[in-house]
């Protein structure tokens, strides 16, 4: 048996000691452990870890902290990653700290918690309502229409920064309290805008929407070179002009999202090559916009993003979705 799955399934057993009242003695954490290995073997993506994921939760194996008895908190993830660490972890062509191994922890726990249905779109979109009472009224009040939206990770409820994307909670959200409303979410992880062109006929135009809400940007800005302008930027602007044309061609409203919290680049940068670019569209097509990057940038932003400093966590996700349905309370009141 390799020595770090050992080291790992080890390290797990130390933190049901510590944080849990259940024997560990009765679990074998194995499994999880090698989940744990996975994601950082770095030759599956996401979805197919999930897709593992959830095998392993259909066989009866804990793919979460609270199936161990442990609740799921920095602390006890933290833990179990220092415990990794002391233990002896060690990985050609990776950077074996506590952080590192922490965010392997993470990823899991977010996944597994949304696959067992401990912690999902569903239940994150509770946590709004409780925390926005009023907006029940608000949905209400939404007239018959139907929403897709386009865009990467940043939207998707796959990714393990939160527990779900602002495009499902607001799925969740409507179909509770006005199912006149439909939202179909067809963000995809590490998508271009060019990618979301390809599939704008299957993943929107099919559906028939009025409305189609758009963001994209910063898996093209990866295309550049120390934020310096180069083609790819070039093709963003190229490729979001056919994507509104496409779009208004066939019926469909495109409405821009101007950005959000991201620190994979220099602010300036992403300033310019995406939330300026998404602004001067909208005023040129005479759009809907929804100014997004400054409310996401203001007071805390850094309290809205995952460890990765690129996605969202639940406070940016919850944020996000606050902010569009602002949008959608003030344009499609019945």
């Amino acid at each position: 048996m390799d020595k770090n799955l050992k080291i790992v399934a080890a390290a797990l057993k130390d933190t049901i000691r510590k944080y849990s009242k259940k024997n560990p003695e009765k679990f074998n954490p194995l499994p999880f452990a090698r989940l744990i290995e996975i994601t950082q073997e770095m030759r599956l993506d996401g979805t197919d870890l999930q897709v593992m994921m959830k095998f392993c939760f259909e066989a009866g194996l804990p793919i979460t902290f609270a199936e161990l008895g442990v609740l799921n908190t920095e602390e006890t993830l933290r833990y179990a990653a220092k415990r990794t660490v002391a233990r002896g972890y060690r990985r050609a062509g990776f950077k074996c700290d506590e952080f590192e191994m922490y965010l392997q922890f993470r990823k899991i726990n977010s996944w597994g918690e949304k696959i067992t249905g401990i912690r999902g779109p569903k239940q994150i979109a509770e946590e709004f309502v409780s925390q926005y009472p009023a907006i029940k009224e608000t949905l209400k009040k939404t007239r018959k229409t139907k929403i897709v939206f386009l865009g990467d990770s940043l939207m998707t409820t796959l990714h393990w920064g939160a527990n779900a994307g602002y495009p499902d909670i607001l799925k969740e959200l409507y179909s509770k309290y006005n199912k006149r409303v439909e939202i179909i979410n067809s963000g995809i992880g590490g998508h271009t805008s060019w990618q979301g062109l390809a599939r704008l006929k299957k993943d929107v135009l099919e559906h028939k929407p009025e409305y189609c809400v758009i963001l994209f940007g910063g898996n093209d800005l990866f295309w550049t070179k120390d934020g310096k302008e180069m083609k790819w930027m070039k093709k963003f602007r190229r490729t979001m002009d056919q994507m509104i044309k496409t779009l208004k061609k066939n019926g469909v409203k495109p409405v821009l999202l101007s950005g959000t919290v991201i620190r994979a680049f220099r602010q300036e940068v992403y300033e310019r090559e995406v939330v300026a670019v998404q602004t001067k569209l909208a005023c040129r097509f005479n759009l809907g916009l929804i100014d997004t990057y400054s409310a996401m940038n203001s007071g805390a932003p850094d309290s809205r993003l995952a460890p990765d400093k690129i996605h969202l966590n639940n406070n940016g996700q919850e944020e996000m979705a606050r902010l569009v349905l602002g949008w959608i309370a003030k344009t499609l009141e019945k």
